[in-house]
């Protein structure tokens, strides 16, 4: 056991440099999923095509300047975009909810012509803000509902 044990600790300290990016994103996304769930500001509620911005400070997800900095290529990426998107959209998912109620007529024109397929992401001063499709909402409605049937 203690060979073993041995051998899997100078495989950690011997990480491929192509496989050290992946690294790079399991501590960035390590950080995130360690801070307090955060709140987010809903920017504009519902537009025409039946998109949603929110923003988050990024402190209150575990980033700091120093950390954009030096993760600015792993926080540019679409993975990351749609990891912390989804997490918040989630954690949120009551501001989310009521927005999607207020639509009332306007819903299956806004929230079922279109489907998410990703989140949209840019930095201002310290916050992200994200945007992404309503029906994300309905989506994670949808499959919260059916966790309660079972």
């Amino acid at each position: 056991m203690e060979e073993f044990v041995t051998e899997m600790q100078s495989n950690i300290k011997t990480i491929p440099e192509d496989k050290k990016r992946y690294n790079r994103f399991r501590e960035l996304l390590t950080r995130i999923v360690v801070s307090s769930p955060a709140e987010v500001k809903i920017v504009d509620k519902c537009d025409d095509e039946g998109d949603i911005v929110f923003e988050v400070p990024m402190k209150s997800i575990g980033i700091t300047y120093d950390i954009l900095i030096n993760y600015r290529e792993e926080i540019s990426s679409e993975f990351v975009a749609n990891f912390v998107g989804e997490l918040l959209v989630r954690e949120n998912i009551e501001k989310f909810t009521k927005i999607m109620m207020e639509l009332k007529d306007s819903y299956i024109e806004k929230v079922n012509k279109y489907i998410h397929r990703k989140f949209g992401m840019r930095i201002y001063k310290d916050r992200f803000i994200l945007r992404f499709h309503s029906s994300l909402v309905q989506s994670i409605l949808t499959e919260d509902f059916k966790k309660t049937m079972i």
